[in-house]
């Protein structure tokens, strides 16, 4: 799912509004949380 939608479904009106709360909770944006998380869970 993109990133846009996802935010859409939580309520926030800007994606990139979303990836900077997301950011502040996790210390990731959304993207580089995706990655990481495919990674340890191909190996």
């Amino acid at each position: 799912r993109p990133i846009s939608a996802i935010a859409a479904r939580w309520g926030f009106t800007s994606p990139a509004h979303f990836s900077q709360t997301f950011r502040t909770a996790y210390g990731l944006s959304p993207r580089q949380f995706r990655r990481q998380y495919a990674t340890a869970h191909t190996h």
